[in-house]
């Protein structure tokens, strides 16, 4: 701040302002930190999921559209405590359709909003999307998107709900890639959760990035997880020493992850 000779005072009163200003959008940013998806996507679109395999964009512009369409576009990608009654994106055939519901069963089977059924455990449900993605590659897109859509906005009232989603998403992100037109969502919305430390799953959501990353650079894992991995990951423990024996007798203990590459 100066204060001239007349009297009158100039310097940083708009400055000032502007800081105000700032700091008020940020505390109102953060009250409504737990719903991004729109910011992601900017004006494009997973907010539209239902989209032809052959689309070569994921949707028009939602500003748009009428509120109420907006409404069901954007419910589509947050989280839903129901199972679907058809699949997200739009597939070839009822078969199809009929194996994503069942992979959105298995999802929310291992993340515990709905019950396990008779002989139905948490490796099974892990197995159960694995197997039908390594199948059917249309279905990893749908996945990815399912898994998305269940841990955002998770409102759940099993408390880790949320949690044991990302340590899913971990797993299937070291087996598939996308395709490309889901590709530069996919990232963004695992960078968005992994760069900011305010958010609870931040970590884990590191690790799916991490994973995602290996699988486009390296390709994906061959093989299933074994039920003591599976058992691992879903309690949390991503990685493990492991003794490696080398050339000349030497050893090495080496923290390893299941997505760890010998170049």
């Amino acid at each position: 701040m100066l204060k001239a000779a007349d009297g009158s005072i100039s310097g940083s009163l708009k400055v000032i302002e502007s800081k105000g200003k700032k700091n008020k959008d940020k505390k109102k940013g953060n009250k409504e930190n737990d719903w991004t998806w729109k910011e992601q996507v900017s004006q494009t679109g997973p907010s539209s999921l239902r989209i032809s395999a052959d689309s070569d964009s994921l949707s028009p512009n939602i500003l748009d559209e009428d509120p109420a369409e907006t409404t069901q576009r954007v419910s589509l990608v947050k989280f839903s405590p129901l199972p679907i009654e058809q699949s997200l994106l739009r597939l070839e055939s009822n078969e199809l359709n009929d194996l994503a519901i069942e992979c959105f069963l298995a999802v929310m089977r291992y993340m515990g909003d709905i019950p396990m059924v008779a002989e139905v455990t948490e490796v099974k449900c892990v197995y159960t999307i694995l197997m039908h993605c390594h199948k059917h590659e249309s279905l990893r897109d749908e996945v990815y998107c399912q898994l998305m859509k269940q841990t955002t906005n998770n409102k759940s009232t099993k408390p880790d709900s949320c949690q044991r989603g990302w340590r899913l998403f971990s797993i299937v992100a070291a087996y598939f890639v996308c395709s490309d037109i889901l590709k530069p969502y996919l990232f963004k919305y695992l960078e968005t959760a992994a760069y900011d430390k305010r958010r609870a799953y931040h970590g884990t959501a590191t690790v799916c990035l991490q994973n995602l990353r290996k699988t486009f650079k390296y390709g994906g894992r061959k093989n299933v997880p074994s039920v003591e991995e599976i058992t691992a990951i879903s309690a949390g423990r991503n990685s493990k020493r492991q003794i490696y024996r080398l050339p000349g007798g030497t050893e090495r203990v080496i923290n390893t992850k299941s997505t760890t590459v010998v170049q």
